[in-house]
């Protein structure tokens, strides 16, 4: 049972306090606000509406972890246990799973891209979206990107340093998936038995890399590459800007 005792959910129907693990609709933190100000719950500020160094900051590893799929959660409530788990795995080994060749991913992301402009209708999605809890990788959605010509040549060489560099390791995820299973247990408990299953079964293999659910892919058609969030952004500034 996972116990932070400094941060506590308020629930937005009466403002109860409660064990972050045992009830979570939103989760405060206490911000100085002025000197001259008490001590309310008018003094807390939800961790959605703070910056990302002090999110990483104020906030525990396994936290944040939580605010990761908590998020996901918000945006997918359809995730299936393989959604849960590639979430966790991408967070801690990263895109490598998919840059055996390059040509093959410079082929891959050009036909996914292809793919995206023969669409009728996008769906709204985030440029990045949170993955690794110490917010060193994203997903970096392809969507915004799909009317730029040099779109490819803009993520490869992120996605391929990305691959390089992030070496994560068998213990690292045993953790974080022991982690997952108390949040799906308490958030999403028809799916935690799946999960639990395949974790078991991933654990005895090596953890490998999953694909989607098929619940998941019908439902939102993911188009996404795992990157660094520093390389990505040191590189390109996001999509619209100027000067």
């Amino acid at each position: 049972k996972l116990e932070i005792e400094p941060f506590l959910c308020y629930s937005t129907s009466n403002h109860k306090a409660t064990p972050l693990c045992t009830q979570r609709v939103r989760c405060f933190i206490p911000v100085r606000r002025s000197n001259h100000m008490r001590s309310s719950p008018s003094s807390f500020s939800p961790i959605s509406e703070l910056g990302l160094s002090q999110r990483q900051v104020l906030l525990p590893l396994a936290v944040r972890l939580l605010s990761v799929l908590e998020w996901h959660f918000g945006r997918y409530p359809l995730l299936q246990a393989a959604d849960i788990y590639k979430l966790v795995h991408q967070g801690v080994f990263g895109p490598g799973h998919i840059i055996a060749d390059v040509d093959q991913a410079r082929r891959a992301l050009e036909e996914e891209l292809a793919g995206l402009r023969r669409r009728r209708c996008l769906l709204a999605v985030e440029s990045e979206e949170p993955l690794d809890p110490d917010g060193r990788l994203v997903r970096l959605n392809l969507e915004p990107l799909e009317s730029l010509p040099d779109a490819v040549d803009r993520v490869l060489p992120v996605l391929l340093a990305t691959a390089a560099e992030t070496r994560g390791g068998p213990e690292l995820m045993a953790a974080r998936v022991a982690e997952a299973l108390d949040w799906c247990r308490d958030r999403l408990p028809d799916r935690f038995e799946a999960l639990a299953r395949l974790a078991s079964e991933s654990e005895e293999v090596g953890w490998p890399a999953r694909h989607h659910s098929s619940v998941y892919a019908a439902a939102y058609r993911p188009v996404y590459r795992v990157v660094s969030a520093r390389r990505w952004r040191q590189a390109h500034r996001p999509c619209g800007t100027s000067g």
